[in-house]
């Protein structure tokens, strides 16, 4: 048969794979010129889309291809697939705070309009998780994702405030949705995704400081939780007492304590332009949280206060007693907060997700930090987020040769902290800084001391969270000679469980994380005299801990260090 006896699509196919495989691409825009001439040369009204086009070509020529079929490739930049999924709308028990959308009365989760991508999927699904991890593994299948490793983000109100059965039930059901098999127990669930094709390596709850004593920051650790979610919002306790949050300034510092104390990571949100607010205050409270001794959380994100249909302070704008932070000087207080964020902060997220038809008054750009971050290089300054200095999302990568070890040392919340990165010095940076810092503050014969002198730093390639806990731990009777692991990050393009780089400047699986992992458990015992580590590791990487002579003990994976390799 002749390509002029195929249906048109079929010629186009034809010619499509013999041209990819004599002449592969090198970029997208290659790429597509050539479904472009050939669409046009057999008269098809437009080209097969990368989704389309994955379905159609051989898997050789699928997997040569790889990222050049992937659509909205920032998804994974990170190393990680993340999937958010959305609780069943149930009250919060405090009431209502005058900014939140959302709740039951409106037929939403509560904090939601029901209109972002998460909650319109949980509806869609009647709120099943098992049903919402398996429509988002088939999402990322489809634009060419690797799925293999996941972040597993639950959202909608205060989940810890639930009973704990209908916890275990939740997660349960969103593990049988990664593991594709039905489990009867939580616990059987967990362990069965420590094999599973689609591994959860972190999870995340979000929640209120009033609903973390020990008692539920152990059954957090329970279900498997790496991170946890408080809204902070503000550093004052009038305006935190007039919006209805119904918590305090300290009650939130004595549950980000006692998260970070369990071996958990900590991610605070900050809500500026909040009515009794003003843009002088915000910057104050936005230095002081990511610089003062008592946080310095591992993360932020920072919403704006939106007037937002259903929400009580729709009232208290319409008669003109509240006027939001707009688009323009709301991108000056982001692009303020970014210039002086210190090198173990990462900003996760800057605005929610609220679609714009729902906004009736505030930010309603849908790109505020790319407007905050474009402003840095005219004033001379760059951003020190942790985010945007991962090699996945740098131009200009620094060669592998450029990257070493850096440590810093600093106190967070009563307790000893060491950040170590695999870091190159930034190709921002000035002349000046790099003589002087080399990209950032190399380790010296201690453990470097950061201070507010030091500058931002540079790319970074992987990084580790040790923390040795002050005096609020999870039980009374806890180790005071172990130090906990909170993170462990190799970042990139997500490379599957198993798999190898396959490309230049790709550093997932290539022996970083246990380079950082030796290096911190000798700091722990030659600095603090730690005699073990615990690592918070999700289901999915107990395996990878278990291969480097960890064990699971109880809620952390764990290794005693008396006969650890010599310093």
């Amino acid at each position: 048969m002749t390509v002029s006896d195929l249906n048109p699509l079929d010629s186009f196919l034809k010619d499509l794979i013999e041209i990819l495989r004599d002449h592969p691409p090198a970029a997208r825009d290659e790429l597509r010129k050539m479904r472009r001439k050939l669409s046009k040369k057999y008269h098809l009204k437009e080209a097969p889309g990368d989704a389309k086009l994955r379905t159609m070509l051989p898997k050789d020529l699928v997997d040569q291809l790889g990222p050049l079929l992937r659509r909205k490739p920032t998804r994974t930049l990170s190393g990680v697939a993340p999937v958010a999924i959305m609780t069943p709308p149930a009250n919060c028990p405090h009431g209502v705070c005058t900014f939140c959308p959302g709740g039951p009365v409106h037929g939403t989760p509560q904090s939601y309009t029901g209109h972002e991508p998460a909650a319109l999927r949980g509806a869609r699904h009647g709120f099943d998780p098992r049903a919402q991890v398996e429509d988002r593994l088939s999402q990322y299948e489809a634009i060419g994702h690797d799925a293999s490793k996941i972040d597993l983000i639950v959202m909608g109100g205060t989940f810890t405030a639930r009973s704990f059965d209908a916890q275990e039930t939740f997660i349960r059901r969103a593990m049988d949705g990664f593991n594709q098999c039905t489990s009867p127990t939580l616990e059987e669930a967990l362990g069965e995704n420590e094999n599973a094709e689609h591994r959860v390596i972190g999870l995340t709850l979000e929640t209120r400081s009033d609903q973390c004593a020990p008692k539920r920051i152990e059954g957090m650790l329970r279900l498997g939780t790496t991170r946890v979610e408080v809204g902070l919002q503000c550093l004052d306790n009038t305006i935190l007492k007039e919006t209805n949050r119904a918590h305090t300034v300290e009650s939130v510092q004595r549950a980000a304590t006692r998260i970070r104390d369990a071996g958990l990571k900590i991610n605070l949100h900050l809500m500026p332009g909040l009515p009794g607010s003003d843009p002088s205050k915000d910057r104050d409270m936005l230095k002081e949280v990511m610089h003062g001794e008592s946080w310095r959380p591992d993360m932020l994100k920072i919403y704006p206060c939106l007037v937002v249909r259903g929400a009580n302070l729709v009232h208290d704008w319409q008669t003109g007693s509240f006027q939001p932070l707009m688009d323009e000087e709301a991108a000056e207080i982001i692009a303020d907060t970014l210039a002086i964020a210190p090198p173990w902060l990462r900003i996760q997220r800057i605005q929610r997700d609220i679609p714009a038809h729902q906004i009736i008054a505030g930010v309603k750009a849908g790109n505020l930090r790319q407007i905050a971050t474009n402003l840095l290089p005219k004033q001379g300054r760059r951003s020190g987020c942790l985010r945007d200095r991962e090699i996945g999302r740098v131009r200009d990568v620094p060669p592998v040769e450029a990257f070493r070890m850096v440590t810093r040392s600093f106190t967070s919340a009563s307790g000893e902290e060491i950040f170590l990165t695999w870091e190159a010095p930034h190709p921002l940076a000035s002349s000046d800084e790099r003589d002087e810092f080399d990209g950032g503050v190399p380790r010296g014969e201690g453990i470097h001391k950061w201070s507010d002198d030091d500058p931002p730093g540079g790319v970074v390639a992987g990084w580790c969270r040790l923390r040795k806990p002050g005096t609020s731990g999870l039980r009374p009777n806890q180790d005071p000679s172990t130090a906990f692991v909170r993170e462990l990050k190799v970042l990139g393009r997500a490379v599957s469980i198993g798999g190898g780089a396959e490309r230049e400047n790709e550093v997932q699986h290539t022996g970083i994380g246990k380079r950082m992992m030796a290096e911190a458990e000798r700091l722990a015992r030659v600095h603090w005299g730690a005699t073990r580590i615990a690592v918070t590791a999700g289901v999915g990487v107990r395996g990878y801990y278990r291969k480097i002579g960890y064990s699971l003990q109880d809620l952390w994976m764990v290794r005693n260090l008396e006969s650890n390799r010599s310093d």
